[in-house]
């Protein structure tokens, strides 16, 4: 019976599926064109990127932290989850920032903790750096490594890192009393 439904009917199928070829290829091509406009209209370019959601226990202090810089003249584009949330005994949280000036990442004990007391040790090895950390709060991950030279500023509760120097100046610069 099937078969004798295929032989009556399958060319009707194919000619069906081959009329629908041009509707699922403009489909398609729209599809990419939307991802990629949606892509560019996201604050920070990245479809990838997931925001720090308001649940997670650093929010409201990224939200201050943005606020603050934000005073001080930066353009905060976005703040976005990050992968170190847990680098520091005590630490409540972390945020990836992107911000016109550069990208950075911002660590954040409860206050009134501070990083007051948190000493880094940069060595320069061949291919890279190795950052340990010493004093308060506790790293708990040892020591960073990477290919380009960390920067780090304090700055009560939070402490940022970028890779770019320019970003770090101007951190500095924004946290200084006015």
């Amino acid at each position: 019976m099937f078969s004798r439904l295929l032989t009556l009917y399958g060319p009707f199928f194919v000619a069906k599926q081959l009329r629908s070829l041009p509707v699922l290829i403009c489909s398609a091509l729209l599809s990419v064109g939307l991802q990629t406009t949606w892509a560019e209209q996201t604050p920070c370019g990245d479809p990838h990127s997931t925001p720090l959601p308001s649940a997670n226990p650093a929010y409201a202090d990224a939200m201050e932290l943005a606020r603050t810089l934000r005073s001080r003249g930066f353009v905060v584009k976005c703040a976005l989850l990050s992968k170190e949330e847990r680098m520091f005994e005590g630490q409540e949280g972390a945020a990836n920032y992107q911000t016109d000036v550069g990208a950075f990442e911002a660590l954040f004990l409860p206050k009134p903790e501070t990083f007051n007391a948190l000493e880094f040790v940069e060595q320069e090895e061949t291919g890279g750096f190795i950052y340990s950390f010493r004093g308060s709060p506790r790293s708990l991950t040892g020591h960073w490594e990477g290919i380009r030279r960390s920067y780090f500023v304090k700055n009560g509760s939070q402490f940022l890192h970028t890779l770019d120097k320019q970003v770090a100046v101007r951190l500095e610069e924004a946290f200084q009393p006015r």
